[in-house]
């Protein structure tokens, strides 16, 4: 009819529009073509806002009320999350040398989209001669987004990390180390500690040490000891299996008297490695 019109706004926290946050009545109508009005209430930031306006005219009638517009608020760059997972798990055992490395997406108070960056090192501080870094890697679809790393060496601690970058900020990262193991390897042989060769011990029934074996595998290693009557080892005395690093001798020994002993390190997975040299002791 070309009657003069005002208009009401109004400002809403859901898109279902029950949650009324600001409004405005008897806003008249602007010049060419528009009208505007500026919300009153101080909005939260990083938040989502839904809008709509109805008009009425100079005899009172309201029209409908336009869709509800959705909105944003985003008054500075927020950096995004740190991811909040990934894998392999922290402390995994990998038995590939060319794993692929996945991280849980990050999320960003801003909505923006997010790209990911991947390092790894043999270096807990990312500063080695062998640390890889991936390129700026999109944001996949779905919850994770992955990077195939060089091929690494095998029986090998490596650190990883990734973080996100929203095109302005990076978020903090996160961070994981794995050990490279395509193959169980039998442990070396140890070094006899207590009592050594051609010691002297003053009891019956001594206790026989030796020092930790080397594992590359870095498996837990328990340990075997053999007690003998003779330098060619035939008469075997006593013996144990799964010991830890000291076992104390489960038979009375006859006094002044040379014994002859050795021991092997075994692995988690049963492989059992080289007898360390024989050694013999005397009982006085």
């Amino acid at each position: 009819d070309g009657d003069p019109l005002t208009y009401e706004f109004r400002v809403y926290a859901d898109e279902s529009l029950t949650t009324l946050v600001d409004s405005q009545t008897a806003v008249a109508q602007g010049a060419g073509g528009a009208t505007t009005w500026q919300v009153a209430t101080e909005l939260d930031d990083n938040t989502d806002y839904w809008w709509t306006v109805q008009a009425t005219d100079d005899e009172d009638l309201t029209g409908d009320w336009s869709a509800a517009a959705r909105f944003f608020i985003n008054t500075a760059n927020d950096a995004p999350s740190t991811p909040p997972g990934g894998s392999p798990a922290m402390g995994a055992e990998l038995t590939t040398t060319t794993p692929l490395l996945a991280v849980v997406h990050a999320t960003d108070a801003d909505l923006d989209a997010l790209s990911y960056f991947f390092e790894i090192d043999t270096a807990a501080t990312f500063d080695g001669f062998e640390l890889e870094q991936s390129a700026e890697l999109t944001e996949e679809v779905g919850v994770s987004t992955s990077w195939a790393t060089q091929e690494l060496t095998d029986n090998t601690t490596y650190y990883w990390r990734v973080r996100a970058f929203d095109g302005l900020a990076y978020g903090q990262w996160h961070s994981g180390w794995v050990f490279v193991n395509t193959a169980n390897e039998a442990p070396a042989a140890p070094t006899v500690d207590h009592p050594g060769d051609a010691g002297e011990v003053s009891t019956r029934q001594p206790t026989l040490t030796v020092k930790a074996a080397l594992d590359v595998d870095l498996d837990v290693l328990v340990y075997d000891f053999e007690l003998y009557e003779d330098a060619e080892m035939t008469g075997l005395i006593t013996a144990v299996a799964g010991a830890g690093l000291a076992w104390q001798v489960d038979q009375t020994l006859d006094d002044n008297r040379s014994y002859f002993w050795r021991a092997r390190a075994v692995d988690a997975h049963g492989a059992a490695g080289d007898w360390s040299a024989t050694v013999s002791f005397f009982v006085n």
